[in-house]
């Protein structure tokens, strides 16, 4: 590039173009808005606008906020409804029908979707320091309807959504385990059926602190978890589905818990107020009260004797 170019070019930078009569010209920009280049050849670059903090859209509490227990041939059944937008459908917890030979088994149906949750410990403890719990979340390709391309068709290892999933669930659960506890116990919990409409992981830690609920694995206490999305115009909605409007979101939060205390809280806001946020989080924790308070109850009532031997 001679001199004429390179002057050329940094008075493009400037917002500054050279006319064909020779003569410096200024071009007027739009306000937000960066030209570079050549007048004959120009490249429009958006700015960003200055962040501005919004405040969320609450919805008042329901009188719909509740759960009832039932007693089914074959075990018992656990309904709580959240009373929640995005959470018109009840959560369904049923056990006894499936995994008799489990510590603790549910399937949690919330309208067509439907995760199952296993617990089983050993026998026998081991001579350890530690809480030997595994957790393991899949998400079957058949439960939204889909077979996987090329010549294997086997689900294989997990992905790295299920694995993060798979430590969400842990998360609040692992600290709930009575202290001294050193009987090798496995979580799992399977997606086998998934209709688009709710989020899967909050789903999965109620399926599974459930199943420990209703086993006999001490714990300390019982935890319950919700997600909770904020759309661009600040209105809350609880558990619901992914969408294309999500990448403009401004808050999407999981929230684990006890009946009194926060446990975990993942996730992303955009430029929302502390205050804002510590409403949004208030929200969420009345939510799971609501469901570590209905798991209480369902194992008192259904539940095994819990272990104390260790």
């Amino acid at each position: 590039m001679g001199r004429r170019g390179a002057a050329l070019a940094g008075l493009c930078l400037l917002g500054l173009g050279l006319r064909a009569d020779g003569f410096l010209g200024v071009r007027r920009m739009p306000k937000g808005t960066q030209r570079l280049g050549a007048i004959s050849d120009e490249v429009d670059v958006d700015v960003a606008p200055e962040p501005v903090a919004r405040a969320l859209v609450l919805p008042e509490a329901s009188p719909s906020a509740g759960h009832t227990l039932e007693t089914t041939p074959f075990g018992s059944k656990l309904t709580v409804n959240l009373g929640a937008p995005g959470s018109e459908e009840p959560l369904v917890f049923e056990t006894g029908k499936i995994g008799r030979q489990a510590n603790g088994a549910v399937m949690l149906t919330v309208g067509d979707t439907m995760l199952y949750a296993t617990v089983c410990a050993d026998k026998m403890p081991q001579d350890i320091d530690f809480a030997p719990l595994r957790v393991d979340y899949q998400e079957r390709m058949s439960s939204a309807g889909k077979t996987k391309s090329g010549f294997i068709k086997r689900d294989g290892r997990p992905t790295e959504g299920e694995t993060l999933a798979a430590r969400i669930i842990d998360r609040p659960l692992r600290p709930m385990l009575a202290k001294g506890w050193t009987h090798e116990t496995q979580v799992l919990v399977w997606l086998l059926s998934y209709d688009g409409k709710v989020n899967p992981e909050p789903l999965a830690v109620c399926a599974a602190s459930a199943a420990l609920a209703i086993s006999d694995v001490p714990l300390k206490r019982n935890v319950g978890a919700v997600s909770v999305e904020a759309d661009a115009t600040g209105a809350v909605r609880v558990n619901s589905g992914r969408t294309d409007a999500d990448a403009k979101a401004m808050l999407q939060m999981t929230l684990a818990g006890t009946e009194t205390d926060v446990l975990m809280i993942e996730g992303s806001a955009d430029f929302v107020p502390e205050e804002e946020m510590l409403k949004a989080v208030e929200y969420a924790q009345s939510k799971v009260n609501v469901i570590a308070e209905a798991f209480g109850e369902w194992a008192e009532a259904h539940g095994k004797p819990k272990r104390t031997d260790t």
